[in-house]
């Protein structure tokens, strides 16, 4: 038994708006890209802003301390604590690459949804 499809969907499916609403879909996804790849470009900057001032921050602290002959415990804890920094912002560097590397696997993936719908409608088109 052979499956007809409705004469209604056909004329949907040859339907300007249909490729309307996939050339919308497509352009919402490069917008997306788009602002997923600013919002990428802007937190790199961000980060790179605050290691800067962390390392400046943490210069002027070390000449500080070298030109106030502080005793090398002091010197000690100061380091301490500014590893501890660092290894934070490590940690968060690396699940902010972890969540921008799921958006590209979601970005993907929805890419290849949309190859696939492509296919399915250019398919049906055919028919």
């Amino acid at each position: 038994m052979e499956k007809r499809l409705n004469p209604n969907l056909l004329d949907q499916l040859n339907s300007k708006e249909l490729f309307t609403d996939l050339t919308e879909n497509t352009k919402e996804t490069r917008f997306k890209l788009d602002r997923l790849a600013q919002k990428t470009n802007l937190l790199e900057a961000r980060i790179e802003n605050t290691t800067h001032e962390m390392r400046e921050v943490f210069t002027k602290l070390s000449n500080k301390i070298s030109q106030s002959s502080l005793n090398s415990s002091k010197i000690d804890a100061l380091v301490d604590r500014h590893n501890q920094i660092i290894h934070t912002f490590e940690v968060r560097m690396t699940q902010m690459q972890k969540i921008i590397g799921e958006q590209e696997i979601q970005l993907t993936n929805s890419l290849a949804e949309l190859q696939l719908a492509r296919a399915e409608i250019a398919r049906l088109k055919k028919l």
